[in-house]
């Protein structure tokens, strides 16, 4: 018995051209704009060590006048009910 090994080629679509330019042009444009950056990465850093300094002076704002906490003294304890306690239990 003689095993045949046939080749099966995959019909060929007008659209894999278009998808190929597709993608190549896209590949092309990254490439191009990737270059770009690359080329101007650090073009003048002179320009920055150079820049003339700002400076700014700001009002001081009226502050409010400090509030004293009321001496009261504390309140009762206070005890939880056993029904709020089976309610904070998950499946209770």
């Amino acid at each position: 018995m003689e095993a045949v090994r046939e080749i099966v080629t995959a019909p060929r679509r007008p659209e894999t051209g278009r998808w190929a330019t597709c993608i190549a042009l896209a590949l092309g444009i990254h490439a191009a704009a990737a270059a770009a950056l690359v080329a101007h990465w650090n073009a003048e850093p002179d320009q920055v060590a150079n820049a003339p300094l700002i400076m700014i002076e700001l009002e001081t704002l009226p502050v409010a006048p400090e509030t004293k906490p009321a001496e009261q003294p504390p309140g009762p304890q206070q005890q939880q009910s056993a029904a709020a306690d089976r309610s904070l239990l998950p499946f209770g």
